[in-house]
């Protein structure tokens, strides 16, 4: 179970994981023919990430792609370590990394690499 899996790595309680477990289940349990169409934002859930911001940017990603209609154009997960532990929080969308992620820059990140994707008024 990946709930439990990031308890123990994380020493706290299974009980507080499950928020995430249920976040990525409604993210990832998407036919994955219709997946394959979509841009890829992944998070990394990698202990350092975690507990330095990650934690706390899912629900902002998660915000983000429902407010801007994004549900169906993007394919968001978390995976395991990077390997960049020392530039993060890191996350990766289209293939392009990005580190040192934080609450003040996500929402620009996110707006210059799926701005293509959001539906404009009218």
């Amino acid at each position: 179970m990946p709930c439990l899996h990031l308890s123990y790595m994380l020493m706290i309680y299974a009980g507080r994981c499950i928020h995430i477990d249920h976040f990525f289940f409604i993210f990832t349990n998407r036919n994955s023919r219709t997946m394959n169409h979509r841009r890829e934002i992944i998070i990394c859930l990698g202990s350092s990430c975690f507990s330095r911001g990650n934690k706390n940017l899912l629900k902002i990603i998660q915000r983000f792609v429902v407010h801007n209609g994004l549900t169906e154009k993007v394919f968001f997960k978390g995976d395991h370590c990077f390997g960049e532990c020392i530039e993060g929080p890191n996350i990766k969308i289209g293939g392009r990394m990005f580190n040192h992620v934080s609450e003040d820059n996500v929402q620009q990140i996110l707006k210059e690499s799926l701005g293509d994707l959001i539906k404009t008024g009218g």
